[in-house]
């Protein structure tokens, strides 16, 4: 089995609730991959952990490992996150066969073998949740996305066809938050450079101007840019829609794509759905795992909220 290190990104300063309920998820349910190691990036310009939030980790077997992020990278959405990716891809290169990024509002249900990449792929990715940002297959690419090619040399022709989690068949549009790369390959490294170069720039600028999501979502879209551009479709591997599934937006998955019962999903998204009143009723939790859920949410309470 080839080695593999899960990663997620955490902020000092923040509450770490979300890291702390991902992590015992992995110990829980992570099977055969319960044991592995877990990185938990964070930018050394924010400070440290306090000792509280640093022994819950340990006990986890969390492993911290500080990166170099600017403030002003700070302050742009997400955008410490391509930092975060290239810094543990960096690090992980001729230390594991894979690397496999989590987003903190994770939880792993059952063992997720699916990241464990069969010989000659390079990376197992899963489609945007839903649209928004994306371009219908079929459709000409957009202002934006000419642009977001351009910057990471990207071209229509490696295009096919993905369908969201909300059943929408789109262009290209890969998830930044649930996906395994070899770090060998330097996939992240080159996402942050075409990011770095672009993100700032004003023809960017305009698009964040006219509608926030873009600010939000660039991240997102120069990955799909990079993937493209370093890849072909041999080279990937889709993972199930039973990874990364949103709970969040459970009700508006198609009914044939919606899940019966969440126990059966192998690593869902949850954002704010712990937060809302009812939660255990409102979705198709066993009173076993929702029963696990409470628990964990009321042992971790102390270090902060859900955040």
């Amino acid at each position: 089995m080839p080695s593999l290190v899960f990663v997620t990104p955490a902020y000092p300063g923040r509450s770490i609730l979300r890291t702390a309920l991902l992590l015992a998820s992995l110990r829980e349910f992570g099977g055969e991959l319960a044991e592995s190691p877990l990185w938990v990036l964070f930018p050394g310009a924010l400070g440290e952990f306090t000792a509280e939030e640093t022994d819950l980790l340990q006990e986890l077997d969390a492993r911290f490992m500080p990166y170099n992020a600017e403030k002003g990278l700070l302050k742009f959405p997400l955008g410490a996150k391509v930092k975060a990716a290239a810094a543990a891809e960096k690090l992980a290169s001729g230390e594991t066969d894979l690397l496999v990024w989590l987003d903190p509002d994770t939880l792993i249900l059952s063992p997720p073998l699916e990241y464990l990449l069969p010989e000659g792929k390079a990376l197992a990715y899963r489609p945007v949740h839903h649209q928004l940002l994306g371009t219908n297959w079929g459709e000409e690419l957009d202002g934006y996305w000419q642009l977001v090619y351009q910057a990471a040399g990207a071209v229509p022709e490696q295009d096919f066809p993905m369908l969201t989690h909300a059943g929408e068949r789109i262009r290209p549009y890969f998830n930044a938050g649930s996906y395994a790369v070899r770090p060998a390959l330097g996939i992240l490294e080159r996402w942050w450079k075409n990011f770095q170069s672009c993100y700032q720039a004003p023809e960017f600028r305009s698009f964040y101007e006219r509608d926030p999501f873009y600010a939000v979502f660039t991240h997102q879209a120069v990955l799909t840019g990079t993937i493209l551009s370093m890849l072909d479709q041999v080279d990937l591997q889709a993972l199930s829609p039973t990874y990364n599934y949103p709970l969040h937006l459970h009700e508006e998955i198609p009914g044939e794509q919606r899940a019966e019962s969440i126990d059966d999903l192998v690593t869902v998204r949850y954002e704010d759905t712990f937060q809302q009143p009812g939660w255990q009723d409102a979705l198709p939790f066993s009173e076993e795992l929702a029963g696990w859920i409470s628990s964990r949410l009321n042992q971790f309470s102390h270090i902060g909220d859900q955040g």
